[in-house]
């Protein structure tokens, strides 16, 4: 037998949890927090939906042109192709998804997932050239769905991981 490596304690150890649970509350606080200032703030739904993702979108696809270009010329296509024909339904679709996303991290409840759906989001933002706070974001992402039985353990999939494992194993007649 092996002792595992401090490394790898990291992320299958309980005692690591606390760890975890700072990451993942600010990682949650941080995506619900965006979220809701997208549904409560001016641009983006409501009355002027749609001006701050076309903006958005107009600044991704500018960044792709010129001498250095922040923005790779096939995720700009992709923008000009797919995303902005899309507005209307993205404007309100990024910001559910980011109070999804943040919601069930705080919560701790499918963790993995949120964190997954969560960084894939924050790669997109990074392929668009807002860099920000996304490169963080993205890798403690990452992190946590490499760890999330242990990032989910002091939240509600640690209830439901303690349940199952207490319950008494059926034994066949």
């Amino acid at each position: 037998m092996t002792l595992p490596t401090p490394a790898a304690r990291l992320f299958t150890d309980t005692r690591t949890a606390p760890v975890w649970l700072l990451l993942r509350l600010w990682l949650g606080y941080t995506w619900l927090s965006s979220g809701t200032q997208r549904f409560t703030g001016s641009g983006w739904v409501g009355a002027s939906a749609g001006q701050a993702i076309n903006g958005f979108f107009d600044g991704t696809i500018e960044n792709s042109q010129g001498e250095k270009p922040t923005v790779t010329g096939w995720y700009a296509a992709v923008v000009e192709a797919v995303a902005q024909p899309a507005s209307g339904l993205l404007t309100y679709l990024i910001p559910l998804a980011e109070v999804t996303v943040g919601a069930p991290l705080i919560l701790g409840l499918l963790t993995g997932l949120a964190a997954l759906v969560g960084a894939l989001l924050n790669l997109n933002f990074l392929l668009a050239g807002t860099p920000g706070l996304n490169p963080l974001m993205l890798t403690f992402g990452l992190l946590i769905v490499a760890a999330w039985t242990v990032a989910g353990w002091w939240g509600l999939d640690g209830v439901s991981m303690r349940r199952r494992r207490t319950k008494p194993s059926r034994v066949p007649a």
